[in-house]
């Protein structure tokens, strides 16, 4: 259980979960996060927002909307 109550509601509903594998500057590369759509709003552990981008077979990339510096 993380320290965020609204993060720890999705992921009880069975929401999609990912797995942070790449940081560049504020463009995250997420595995596990599939089924999602583009422009799909996502919740970060730490409260942060972010943005799906695009698709790829294995991962997804997404804008993060946040202030703090994401890590691996």
């Amino acid at each position: 259980m993380s320290d965020n109550r609204h993060f720890d509601k999705l992921l009880a509903a069975g929401r999609p979960v990912g797995e942070v594998i790449g940081v560049n500057l504020f463009l995250i590369k997420i595995r596990g996060l599939q089924p999602v759509n583009t422009r799909a709003l996502v919740l970060f552990e730490d409260g942060s927002k972010g943005m799906v981008q695009q698709i790829l077979e294995d991962s997804v990339t997404v804008l993060h909307l946040g202030t703090s510096e994401l890590r691996v």
